[in-house]
């Protein structure tokens, strides 16, 4: 089976390494420093510990060939760019599984190949990447993959390929209150993290800090629990519980922020407030974190007003 790993940030560095160093069959698709990088060779930290690797990277898709199963690790900004970059690699049979953060990759997915082609996923990991491109993971979790459309798609091989690489992989029927679970985290810390430049566990460590995110969480509840989504309650209060193993990560909105990379805030933050306004439910704290992000990026608002005084 051929792995196509579109997008070389650190989740990708780290699940295409272990990938590869399994036996499978695991390309790269890679630009620029990054391109030149990992030409070098691929360096990633486990817990103090290096593993390095020559791994078979290309900067044309046409040169990785058809792949078996494509995961998309790019940024959510880039997401549209990436699946046309990736036609050549698209075949009937092929599987492009979205492991990426926000909601809407893979509607885009399946605009593009088709919801039979189509799989969403949600990393629970740590990790990040220097400027030199060595990535340092922190805690490597578990990866959850399910199949976006009606149709369901054969999980078996790439669970095989991932247990091989000891990944821990679980097939979910529900995979969009997952992807939501995870925003419920993800609408917190990430914009939280990113604006005041302090880590998760600072945040935690203050009443002012704990109160926003257990705000912002409530609110992303309320909308994904409006979309149907099977969402606790308890995930609010799992989530300020940080595991202190975490301490000390940035989270990847705050490294694209401190990188001066553009902001995947429309994907995350955007995307509550959006379905929010659709729904009719208010998210004050949300909105806050929207016009906040939107006025330290680069780019400008795109498609919601701003928040009523």
């Amino acid at each position: 089976m051929r792995i196509l790993v579109a997008g070389a940030g650190s989740v990708g560095s780290v699940l295409g390494l272990l990938l590869h160093d399994s036996g499978s069959d695991t390309v790269f698709l890679a630009r620029d420093d990054r391109l030149e990088q990992l030409r070098k060779g691929l360096v990633v930290v486990f817990h103090g510990r290096e593993r390095n690797a020559v791994v078979p990277v290309c900067r044309r898709p046409e040169e990785a060939g058809l792949a078996d199963v494509v995961l998309l690790c790019v940024k959510s900004n880039s997401t549209r760019d990436v699946l046309e970059d990736i036609r050549p690699c698209v075949g009937p049979d092929t599987m492009v599984v979205s492991l990426q953060n926000g909601i809407g990759n893979e509607e885009m997915i399946a605009e593009r190949f088709g919801e039979e082609r189509t799989a969403g996923g949600v990393v629970v990991i740590g990790s990040e990447m220097g400027d030199d491109g060595v990535v340092r993971c922190h805690e490597l979790e578990y990866v959850v993959v399910g199949s976006w459309g009606s149709a369901l798609l054969d999980m078996a091989c790439l669970g095989e390929a991932f247990g091989k690489a000891g990944i821990d992989f679980r097939v979910s029927d529900d995979i969009r209150s997952v992807k939501w679970k995870k925003m419920v985290w993800n609408s917190a810390f990430n914009p939280v993290t990113a604006i005041t430049g302090r880590l998760v566990e600072e945040i935690l460590d203050e009443k002012p800090g704990r109160n926003l995110v257990r705000g912002l969480m409530e609110e992303t509840v309320l909308v994904a629990r409006a979309l149907g989504c099977s969402i606790s309650q308890d995930v609010v209060r799992d989530n300020m519980n940080y595991p202190a193993r975490y301490n000390g990560f940035r989270t990847s909105m705050q490294q694209d922020m401190l990188a001066g990379r553009k902001l995947e805030y429309e994907a995350i933050t955007g995307t509550v407030v959006r379905e929010a306004r659709r729904l009719g439910i208010e998210t004050p704290l949300n909105d806050t974190m929207y016009a906040i992000l939107a006025a330290m990026a680069t780019n400008h608002i795109s498609d919601i007003s701003s928040p009523p005084c």
